[in-house]
């Protein structure tokens, strides 16, 4: 049984993130019999899976841009340092980590809420750590 997912990729030759966004697969030319039918199994595959690693990545982006206004409403401001798939490694002075950490999760939550044209409600999770290596 094929989905829709699938019949998007075949039909269209690429397939949209929640956000629009596009990932194309390059099929080869259908006389190649061989290669097209490899490339199709390959791209059904990758396809199944793609609208929600790149929705992940669009809600993640988009945390990372509304982020960065609140960091600059502070003296010493906290940064997004490190973007691991569906992770932040948020740096903030110790000082700031329980006032801007509630904030940090309320913006992500949003965002990647946003990001799913609000249909799916999100969780996320948060810790606090004097080092990251830890």
């Amino acid at each position: 049984m094929i989905s829709n997912i699938q019949k998007e990729i075949l039909t269209k030759g690429y397939i949209t993130s929640f956000m629009g966004r596009r990932r194309h697969f390059a099929f080869p030319p259908k006389y190649q019999t061989r290669a097209y039918k490899d490339a199709c199994a390959k791209f059904l595959r990758e396809a199944t899976n793609a609208p929600f690693q790149m929705s992940n990545a669009d809600a993640t982006k988009l945390a990372i841009v509304r982020l960065e206004p609140y960091f600059r409403s502070f003296d010493n401001p906290p940064a997004v340092i490190l973007n691991i798939h569906d992770e932040l490694l948020v740096e903030a002075h110790k000082d700031l980590a329980h006032i801007v950490a509630p904030k940090v999760n309320q913006i992500f939550t949003e965002a990647c809420y946003d990001s799913l044209d609000r249909r799916v409600k999100v969780e996320c999770s948060l810790t606090i750590r004097e080092r990251w290596g830890k």
